[in-house]
């Protein structure tokens, strides 16, 4: 169902080209929530980001479960896009 009003067909008229490199440009932030504090944390400028508990992790979460590179975060044209890293306990 549509709303009310809505266009019956709807096209992405934007250029590819054009979104990627907006996508690049910007200043892409992930926001961290833990317990009752949260923080904002910048992605780094290659795009990608480990989560884990070693010492090469971006994104360090103290947690048993959690493995020493348990995901992969990348910056991709149209968002974001979350890799388990093979982790024991699964993302």
């Amino acid at each position: 169902m549509k709303p009310e009003g809505a266009p019956g067909n709807v096209a992405n008229t934007a250029d590819p080209a054009l979104t990627a490199a907006a996508a690049r440009s910007r200043s892409d932030q992930l926001l961290c929530i833990d317990g009752d504090r949260s923080f904002l944390l910048t992605m780094p400028a290659a795009g990608e980001l480990i989560i884990g508990r070693g010492p090469d992790a971006g994104l360090s979460v103290d947690d048993p479960l959690v493995s020493r590179a348990h995901a992969l975060l990348l910056v991709v044209p149209d968002g974001l896009r979350l890799s388990d890293l093979g982790s024991r306990h699964g993302t």
